[in-house]
């Protein structure tokens, strides 16, 4: 009976808004209780506010969004032993005043204080993102992250790829709880150190070493260890990641020619296979499962190579037009060239002229990537090496930053021995007169500096922009850009 009249004269009070507590001064929200929205909104305190009869309560579904572990408090003004206590006091009570209905929430809470769950938040398990290049690791959102960074397309076969690549590794690692010890390490390294060797003895390219290197370090990786790639699953859903991820049907095949390589050097070193528990009949059945999966490739690799050169058509200029742009670009560059060996100061316009001449038999001559062309060094133009082809010389420069260098090492860029010469006169009086160098600028003639220089001396961004603009001023009409000659170049083996 004393606690029923402590409760009524509670609740008189605070209808009346003369009672005070100690727990307003407390903070109005708690991380570890969560409270409707609404709550957040002010609602006027001159509302009609009408004390309805006390209902029986009523069962409710619970909210998917609520916590399973939320305590029950006891009402101070009924007596009843609620789970959503403020949900209650506004519902119930017509409590519309936050702060009245924080008074007796706080009371409540005096007297049955929050505890915190000993279980804790489950973590979310961290992944290294596996897009190649990119170097985010231990990311707690790795799907936000292929959205907002790598622009994909949620459900695309990219992004599905991604995560179940990123999976497998991340399952990969957590079986291995056990690090490795020094020894089991060293036999890592020397059993591959030794394939290594093994594929020198068969070929002398050492370019196909480092590609196969490559390959079968990402397949390991992705299986999480040598022993857990000589499985069928793990070689099948290897494939499944990689064709999901849009790779083409033939580089699907050369990481699976890759494998029966390294089957093949384990057949022959089966001790070596023995110790990381791989039986010789295991490597012997893992071998035949690639040789099927290479067989089911081989149509696929062919009608995408169709689809390929179709797409090349359609990208290829017209062999004529591209003949005669190369021939008015050739007679504007001439004069100019001339001037600057006499010593000639020409205006920025003139300079780049000769410049983007020179680009363009860089990608006609050798038919490289753009990015090729920006990242030539002075360095690498000085270190040119000649090489004779009959009775033509041609000077043969190595560039090692480009798009496909991690696999494939330095490409080339080739000049006939005349184009060399005028790219001599560019480097020793044109990128000197480039626009914008001042003090403070990079000093071009580092060993590092970019050959062909933008505005400021900085590296050419744009090659693309740079060919089309000169291909447009010059009256053609379809629009052009460095792949488009590379592609025309490379299948026209002479203009």
């Amino acid at each position: 009976m004393e606690g029923d009249v402590a409760a009524t004269s509670m609740f008189q009070s605070i209808m009346a808004g003369n009672y005070e507590s100690d727990a307003e001064s407390a903070p109005l929200f708690s991380e570890d209780e969560d409270l409707e929205s609404a709550e957040e909104e002010e609602v006027e305190e001159d509302e009609e506010e009408v004390l309805l009869p006390i209902r029986s309560p009523v069962k409710k579904q619970k909210p998917k969004s609520c916590k399973d572990n939320r305590q029950r408090r006891t009402c101070n003004l009924c007596g009843k032993y609620v789970k959503y206590l403020a949900h209650h006091l506004k519902r119930q009570h017509k409590i519309v005043d936050v702060k009245r209905r924080h008074a007796v929430l706080y009371q409540a809470r005096k007297i049955k204080p929050i505890t915190h769950s000993s279980q804790g938040k489950t973590k979310r398990r961290r992944k290294d993102c596996p897009v190649e290049g990119c170097a985010a690791l231990s990311l707690a959102r790795l799907e936000n992250h292929l959205l907002s960074t790598h622009r994909m397309k949620r459900g695309s076969p990219s992004y599905v790829s991604a995560l179940t690549e990123a999976k497998m590794r991340h399952t990969a690692t957590t079986a291995a709880t056990a690090p490795k010890t020094s020894a089991e390490q060293d036999a890592d390294d020397s059993i591959l150190a030794i394939f290594k060797e093994h594929l020198l003895l068969l070929t002398e390219s050492e370019r196909t070493v480092n590609s196969v290197m490559q390959q079968v370090g990402r397949m390991v990786a992705m299986a999480g260890g040598e022993l857990e790639l000589f499985t069928s699953k793990q070689l099948r859903d290897f494939v499944r990641v990689m064709r999901d991820g849009g790779s083409a049907p033939k580089t699907i095949m050369k990481y699976l020619d890759s494998f029966r390589k390294l089957a093949d050097f384990l057949q022959i070193e089966e001790e070596e296979a023995l110790v990381r528990g791989v039986t010789a009949n295991q490597v012997r059945k893992m071998e035949r499962l690639a040789a099927q999966l290479i067989k089911v490739q081989r149509p696929l690799a062919k009608k995408h190579e169709a689809l390929q050169k179709s797409q090349i058509r359609e990208k290829m200029v017209d062999f004529q037009d591209l003949t005669r742009f190369r021939g008015m670009m050739r007679k504007d560059a001439a004069p100019l060239l001339a001037r600057l060996e006499e010593g000639e100061t020409l205006e920025w316009g003139s300079v780049r002229a000769v410049r983007n001449y020179l680009i363009l038999e860089v990608l006609i001559n050798g038919a490289p990537r753009s990015g090729v062309v920006a990242n030539l060094t002075m360095g690498q133009f000085n270190g040119a090496k000649f090489t004779r082809r009959g009775k033509e010389l041609f000077f043969v420069m190595k560039v090692e930053e480009h798009k496909t260098a991690g696999s494939h090492g330095p490409t080339r860029i080739v000049f006939p021995e005349t184009i060399f010469r005028k790219a001599e006169t560019y480097a020793k009086h044109g990128r000197k007169q480039t626009a914008g160098l001042e003090s403070g600028h990079p000093d071009i003639t580092q060993h590092d500096s970019p050959f062909f220089l933008g505005y400021g001396g900085k590296k050419i961004t744009h090659v693309a922009q740079e060919v089309y603009r000169t291909w447009e001023k010059k009256g053609f009409g379809k629009r052009i850009t460095s792949t488009h000659v590379r592609y025309t170049a490379a299948t026209k083996i002479a203009i």
